[in-house]
């Protein structure tokens, strides 16, 4: 049975899903009612949690319920990256930035699978979304780094290694006042 948290709640119709719903999985409650946890292809949301489905002819009427939480799917991508399952990470780590585009963790995990899967303008994107996120974020610089070496630009990532370095003093210097 799916685990599920409240998120949102919509009404749904479910029938024929055609090609554009992937079946992830599908369990019985104790009430004897079908639970279906359901990802539509096109949908930003990582997956939907039908529940008390009725059937109305040839379709089911369905109360949905949304998981939605970004920082649980950067969890789930890291495990699937290092599964090397790279492209369901991404797809994971792209949800988790169009529900939450400040959360930090989904931007530079999505430049590490991007730099990994070796779309290097991807990273380099997903990167620069992270630094405007927290601009001095030292994980952030050091994966710049790595993105400008991959792409080739020395300067630009002698640059991002130097500025890097500074972060890191800093937070050396932070931890000793503590």
């Amino acid at each position: 049975m799916p685990e599920t948290r409240v998120g949102r709640a919509a009404y749904g119709v479910c029938g024929d899903f055609g090609k554009d719903w992937e079946t992830l999985r599908m369990g019985q409650r104790a009430d004897g009612d079908k639970t279906i946890a359901l990802m539509p292809s096109c949908s930003p949301l990582p997956w939907i949690a039908f529940y008390s489905c009725s059937r109305r002819g040839d379709e089911e009427a369905c109360l949905c319920m949304v998981e939605v939480n970004p920082h649980d799917l950067v969890e789930e991508a890291t495990l699937d990256f290092s599964l090397g399952e790279e492209e369901a990470a991404e797809r994971k780590l792209m949800s988790a930035v169009e529900l939450s585009p400040d959360c930090l963790d989904a931007w530079r995990a999505l430049a590490e699978v991007r730099l990994a899967r070796r779309n290097l303008e991807g990273a380099l994107a997903a990167c620069e979304k992270a630094l405007e996120v927290e601009p001095e974020d030292l994980t952030a610089k050091v994966s710049l780094s790595r993105i400008l070496v991959a792409m080739g630009d020395k300067e630009g990532a002698e640059k991002a290694t130097a500025e890097a370095r500074v972060l890191g003093w800093k937070e050396e210097l932070r931890e000793d006042e503590s």
